[in-house]
């Protein structure tokens, strides 16, 4: 292995090393942020975990499953090949993230999603290949999108596709920053990006983020330091 490769093993353990301790900030913030009643909710940082509603002239139909939801995204990709290698290339991403709420026993709030961290289940993921066709009714939705599915030679290309929405009722946890929004009429709490990190929504509650978080972040840790070291006693020999 010559020196680049060495040096760019030890830089690389070390970036994973950074990371880790980033996400590990991330997760004491999680730990130290109680979470909050709607009602009792102070401006700044806070947590809260309640049920998804749309705003009234806000509620969306998910394109592929037809469901009733206030978000939607949905991503088709195709499988490109490039001599005797390949990669997959977005072809066609869609998204809808018009603003929420959040209820809970004691009130609601309105939520901003546009950047924020989603972190949400695939409703609907499949992918094709060389024995396997996808859903006849992805296929037709993919083909409704203008995108061929076969070639002139009635070859099937390899796509892959998913589909994520939030439905009405769904429970949600958010870690955000909230604020007032003056209007004409009114002056409201809402939870948006406010030029300040973290930012989270997610279908998953606390306890299971902060343990899939220190599951990665033992891994970027002591494996970015593995490769740190690795790289540090090579150069020495």
């Amino acid at each position: 292995m010559d020196i680049g490769q060495v040096l760019g093993t030890l830089i690389f353990g070390f970036f994973l090393m950074v990371i880790g301790f980033l996400n590990l900030k991330k997760v004491r913030l999680m730990q130290n942020t109680p979470t909050s009643k709607i009602r009792s909710l102070a401006m700044g940082l806070v947590e809260i975990y309640g049920e998804v509603q749309p705003i009234e002239g806000c509620l969306l139909k998910s394109p592929l499953a037809k469901k009733d939801c206030v978000y939607f995204r949905y991503s088709i990709d195709k499988y490109v090949r490039s001599g005797k290698s390949g990669h997959w290339k977005n072809v066609k991403f869609k998204e809808q993230n018009p603003r929420f709420l959040i209820k809970d026993d004691t009130g609601e709030i309105i939520i901003d999603p546009k950047k924020a961290r989603l972190i949400l289940n695939q409703d609907t993921k499949c992918q094709s290949g060389l024995f396997k066709n996808l859903p006849q009714d992805v296929i037709e939705f993919i083909e409704a999108q203008g995108i061929k599915y076969k070639s002139f030679l009635g070859f099937k290309y390899q796509f892959r596709f998913t589909e994520t929405f939030l439905e009405p009722g769904d429970k949600m946890y958010v870690l955000g920053y909230a604020t007032r929004e003056n209007t004409k009429d009114k002056s409201q709490e809402i939870i948006k990006y406010t030029g300040k990190k973290p930012y989270f929504i997610s279908e998953k509650d606390e306890t299971k983020m902060i343990g899939e978080m220190s599951k990665r972040i033992k891994f970027l840790v002591f494996g970015g330091g593995a490769l740190s070291f690795a790289g540090f006693i090579m150069l020495l020999l």
